[in-house]
């Protein structure tokens, strides 16, 4: 579909201007050079491995992902470092973080000491370490712990 008329295209379709993508990056990266931070890059409006890389490539540390399928396909599209951005959650998807984590650098947001355990315990099954990041609820009550207790 590359190259057609927009009202010709078949959709969902992503449509997007590489050369503003291009200059977008650019500045994220000039930007970001001067912060004392660092990058991760959310992928959850473009889900799309390419430009991922991009993103890596311009200086972001890696992705964010909201599920942890788009984790799998971050990864397997060679992205190295990948951090899903919400709680893992249910038997199918702590295995597929526990196996995901054997190939690249993984990190999930964890608000639950259970949820804990039941990824240390996939973790351990599968010979991996999953990285955790405890989510703090900044006031929206969606979720996330709420004292540092």
């Amino acid at each position: 579909m590359i190259g057609r008329d927009r009202n010709a295209l078949v959709t969902p379709a992503l449509i997007l201007d590489l050369e503003i993508v291009r200059e977008n990056l650019a500045f994220m990266k000039e930007r970001m050079n001067k912060l004392p931070a660092k990058l991760r890059a959310h992928i959850k409006v473009h889900k799309s491995p390419e430009i991922a890389r991009m993103q890596v490539d311009a200086g972001a540390i890696g992705v964010g992902t909201a599920t942890i399928w788009e984790a799998v396909v971050m990864a397997r599209a060679g992205i190295e470092d990948v951090f899903v951005i919400n709680e893992v959650v249910g038997p199918e998807k702590v295995q597929t973080a526990a196996l995901l984590s054997r190939e690249v650098p993984l990190k999930v947001a964890v608000d639950d000491a259970s949820n804990v355990n039941a990824l240390a315990d996939a973790a351990k099954k599968a010979g991996s370490v999953i990285g955790c990041v405890i989510e703090v609820d900044t006031g929206m009550l969606r979720c996330g712990v709420s004292s540092p207790e």
